[in-house]
């Protein structure tokens, strides 16, 4: 991950026994020497994944659900390939479930298996990132993984309470991202969370209003999440998680 676990301080000769990448291959080749460079912060980068279990999660038979612990379990790998600290957490109903702490590489299996048994959606998201914000760390990161549909009302106070970064990782269904998919006609779409139901005419102009509202509301969030010195993101279920990861986030230097 892309932290502020290290900081660069200066160089020093290269002696038996330091570690081969911290060699500054720029210097090598200018002088013909091996310098390494010393940092004056050497400590693990925090990251705490925080993972949306809402009632509409699992509105679509689970796939979302799916794809979410998946993105989870691929950034949580990252962050301890690449030294950090990780914790992960589920939420729900205005509480979080904690993994254990995982600080070193060979703990990846174990993080990745605490997300497989994950599997129980419901209740609501909202005031989980309240319920949070006793156990992440301020200087750490915190990414969010969710449909973001129950975003606080005062998110821009909130964000800088959740560590020193904020990455927002919102995940989306086909149906979401293309609403031509419902087909045409008059549909009875329910709120999996609060239950409610609406019955409406599905037609061009209404399929329309429904992306420029989601275009908007996706604005607004990055707006808010850039203000804060964070990232928004967004998943497709359709999207391929590889072909993100580690071409397109990368490109974007999310990841290193």
């Amino acid at each position: 991950m892309k932290g502020a676990g290290l900081e660069f301080a200066d160089h020093r000769a290269y002696q038996p026994g330091d570690d081969v990448r911290r060699i500054d291959p720029a210097l090598y080749a200018r002088f013909g020497q091996p310098f390494v460079r010393q940092y004056a912060v050497q400590r693990q980068l925090s990251v705490t994944i925080l993972v949306d279990a809402s009632a509409s999660m699992g509105a679509d038979g689970g796939k979302r659900f799916a794809l979410v612990r998946t993105a989870a379990a691929v950034l949580g790998f990252v962050a301890l390939a690449g030294g950090d600290r990780l914790r992960l957490g589920m939420g729900r109903e205005r509480r979080i479930e904690w993994s254990a702490v995982y600080t070193t590489p060979s703990r990846a299996a174990d993080a990745i298996a605490w997300l497989s048994r994950q599997h129980g959606t419901g209740g609501r998201f909202d005031g989980c990132l309240e319920a949070a914000l006793p156990e992440v760390s301020p200087t750490g990161l915190t990414i969010v993984i969710s449909d973001w549909w129950d975003a606080p009302p005062r998110l821009e106070a909130l964000l800088p309470r959740l560590g020193a970064e904020v990455w927002a990782l919102q995940v989306l269904s086909r149906e979401e991202e293309d609403p031509s998919l419902l087909g045409a006609g008059e549909a009875a779409l329910m709120d999996a969370e609060s239950g409610q139901e609406m019955v409406l005419t599905l037609d061009a102009v209404v399929q329309e209003r429904f992306r420029r509202i989601l275009q908007a509301w996706q604005e607004d969030l990055r707006q808010k999440l850039t203000a804060a010195g964070g990232r928004f993101l967004t998943l497709g279920e359709g999207a391929s998680l590889e072909e993100t990861v580690l071409r397109r986030w990368r490109q974007l230097e999310l990841l290193t």
